[in-house]
């Protein structure tokens, strides 16, 4: 008679944070002034998951809004932009967003405290003034887990 198959044993567990952290709620963004959230504890774990919402009101003419990953140093209190992977330059173009758009994003902790930075290009373009009627709203949320 044959053994029966077993299906493999897992050697680990996904470890995930107790809940997903509210960093940015509906933030207007139109001009190039950074909006930072406040900074949350990474605790123990090794990777984070970023949540975005993005939305554009207005006529398209060429703005874009960038959301940023940031770590804090604590020994120079300095706070440190993430630039790898696709947070090397994760843009949104506003022709693409004049609808609601939900997006995931995983990266590594690197640090002990995360935040996430809001910036539109809007007063950086040629021709471009920030106005009441052009801009992205954006809410982000962060997760981690191992």
């Amino acid at each position: 008679m044959q053994e029966k198959s077993r299906p493999d044993v897992q050697d680990h567990l996904l470890i995930r944070s107790e809940g997903v952290e509210l960093l940015h709620d509906q933030v207007p963004v139109n001009d190039a002034i950074a909006r930072y959230s406040r900074g949350v504890q990474v605790g123990p774990f090794k990777h984070f998951s970023l949540y975005l919402r993005i939305k554009y009101t207005g006529s398209a003419d060429t703005n874009m809004v960038w959301g940023l990953p940031q770590f804090l140093d604590p020994n120079s209190g300095l706070w440190h932009d993430y630039r790898q992977g696709i947070f090397a330059s994760l843009t949104f173009e506003d022709t693409v967003h004049t609808t609601e758009r939900d997006y995931i994003f995983t990266g590594d902790c690197v640090g002990r405290e995360f935040r996430v930075q809001l910036l539109g290009d809007k007063a950086l373009s040629t021709g471009n003034v920030p106005t009441s009627s052009n801009y992205y709203t954006v809410s982000a949320a962060v997760e981690f887990f191992n």
